[in-house]
């Protein structure tokens, strides 16, 4: 018999800056000079295009570190299945 699994829960983040640049944070990878790689962001506008995080304080301390090193404006954690917002400090 079949046991039914709970997904876990996801979180988006979402940006936005003073230049007027906003969207969902997607991480994207590439690779550098010495042939190995990097990872960077790319702000999305579409929801299903963003990078999801599990468990809330996961997503949290990512966002501030995001917040921190490309010095966003506003920061806000979403979950994706209530669609309330936390707005990071």
């Amino acid at each position: 018999m079949k046991e039914p699994t709970k997904l876990p829960k996801t979180f988006l983040v979402f940006v936005e800056n003073d230049d007027g640049k906003f969207g969902y944070v997607r991480l994207a990878s590439y690779y550098n000079e010495k042939g190995g790689i990097d990872y960077g962001i790319k702000l999305v506008k579409k929801i299903s295009d963003a990078s999801r995080y599990v468990t809330l304080e996961n997503s949290k301390a990512k966002a501030k570190a995001l917040k921190e090193k490309y010095k966003f404006d506003s920061v806000q954690v979403i979950d994706e299945s209530t669609k309330k917002s936390y707005l990071i400090h």
